[in-house]
């Protein structure tokens, strides 16, 4: 608001040297600041906390300079400015709380939508980790939306714009070392049968299978620790029987759930703050048709529920883009400015 503000005033405004200036050093310094707004009022700036970016930019710099050119040709440059805004309806319906006395908490928000736009943007997934929720759009309109369920205060989502590249089916969970020497290990200490309840193998470090009984698990603890825990596949698997991977330094991916009725009951919960990074998705299958991968998804594949099956990787056409995003503050699909609570105290950074 304040940026199209002093936008505006700058295209309006005329040139009043002061002593030792000259006309045109200070229309080189004007036209200089005028790009700089123009591009951020289209183009915005890097969303806040973001800990990844992998996503190309892709930026047609002559829309801003051509538009540059005709709003200081024009009489009336104010009627232009429209030209510069993203054509989001969520980013047009929050302009109508512009005089609200608390609008600046939707900036991040709507900066988003500007920041979105130096991408190819023609279809990309948005996960808003604050308000557990991912939606999908294609040609700037929302086509799908689900509950998703995001790590917890300590085990955090984190942010970060990155690309969708595969989908596997049938997923084997591996488990990460903190998961295994803190979760796992414990409990085969207490009960070497846990393993097998769980449908887990272990790996030693040639990832090769080997018989847990020879392991002499009391002695176990992260000094010496060599071992990995593999989850067979299948509905009870941690991920369900769908996996999408999107590139990222932290080994978060989208997923399915176990197929049980306490898992998926958990998408019903108003907070969903469950897991240990990753995302879990109430509509995996649906999900993972939008993203075209180059082999088509058994539609029964929710429903058979086959065990014991070898996972199978399939890319898609084309890499898909990911923003993980944290908007406290947001308009919803009704235009209604939503807040919620800032679970992981960003907003005070």
């Amino acid at each position: 608001m304040i940026k199209l503000f002093v936008l505006t005033s700058l295209l309006l405004a005329g040139m009043h040297a002061t002593y030792g200036q000259s006309i045109d050093r200070l229309e080189e310094q004007r036209n200089s600041r005028l790009k700089e707004l123009a591009f951020e009022v289209k183009y915005g700036k890097a969303p806040k906390n973001l800990s990844y970016k992998k996503v190309k930019v892709n930026i047609d710099s002559t829309l801003v300079n051509n538009w540059l050119f005709n709003a200081q040709k024009s009489s009336k440059p104010e009627m232009l400015l429209n030209f510069l805004e993203p054509d989001f309806l969520e980013f047009t319906l929050s302009k109508k709380y512009g005089f609200h006395p608390e609008y600046k908490r939707l900036e991040e928000y709507q900066n988003f939508f500007r920041w979105v736009q130096r991408f190819e943007h023609q279809r990309f997934v948005l996960i808003n980790i604050a308000n557990n929720e991912l939606i999908y759009y294609q040609d700037n309109l929302p086509v799908l939306r689900m509950n998703v369920i995001v790590g917890t205060t300590k085990n955090k989502t984190p942010t970060m714009a990155t690309y969708a590249d595969a989908l596997v089916v049938y997923p084997y969970w591996t488990a990460t070392r903190n998961i295994a020497i803190n979760e796992i290990l414990p409990a085969v200490k207490k009960d070497i049968g846990y393993l097998a309840r769980n449908s887990f193998v272990v790996l030693d470090k040639n990832y090769k299978i080997i018989d847990p009984a020879s392991i002499e698990w009391q002695s176990m603890d992260a000094s010496n620790f060599q071992y990995t825990f593999r989850q067979g596949t299948g509905c009870d698997n941690s991920l369900g029987l769908l996996k999408i991977n999107i590139e990222n330094p932290f080994s978060v991916y989208m997923h399915d759930t176990p197929h049980t009725e306490r898992s998926q009951s958990l998408f019903n919960k108003e907070n969903r703050f469950f897991s240990h990074g990753c995302i879990r998705l109430q509509k995996p299958l649906e999900l993972a048709q939008l993203l075209d991968p180059v082999t088509d998804i058994d539609e029964n594949l929710m429903n058979e529920c086959l065990i014991n099956q070898t996972p199978k990787t399939i890319s898609l056409k084309e890499k898909v883009p990911i923003f993980i995003m944290y908007f406290t503050d947001y308009i919803d699909e009704n235009g209604d400015w939503i807040s919620v609570r800032d679970h992981y105290g960003l907003n005070k950074k």
